[in-house]
């Protein structure tokens, strides 16, 4: 079993947020779960990108530990797939996560991260 996490203010494991606006390994309007491997990436990526400065800001939010069952389908994003400069062109990570979403291969999509790609 594969433990993820995500830390928010919504219980919700919908991927409705997806829809709304568009992200690193996605374009809006494709429902979408972002979770990292563990807590700190979670609250990293989200004080970077929301630029948050006052720890009081995320009041409200919480950890969420998902337990993914080793059945569920599962793709591991391999660094070869990748152009040398991905880190650089979002636009190349959204297209390639948009082409995986519409072909529906797996449930989890693993995929580096931008802040630590060694995660």
């Amino acid at each position: 079993m594969v433990v993820v996490w995500r830390f928010s203010q919504h219980d919700s494991l919908d991927g409705r947020g997806g829809l709304l606006a568009s992200a690193r390994w996605h374009t809006r309007g494709h429902q979408i779960l972002y979770c990292a491997a563990n807590p700190v990436t979670v609250v990293l990526d989200l004080l970077l990108h929301s630029q948050v400065r006052d720890p009081s800001a995320l009041d409200g939010r919480g950890f969420n530990k998902i337990h993914v069952p080793d059945d569920l389908s599962r793709r591991d994003l391999e660094q070869a797939q990748l152009p040398p400069d991905w880190l650089r062109q979002e636009a190349v990570t959204r297209a390639w996560g948009d082409r995986r979403l519409m072909e529906q291969e797996s449930a989890l999509l693993f995929v580096r991260s931008v802040l630590v790609p060694e995660t």
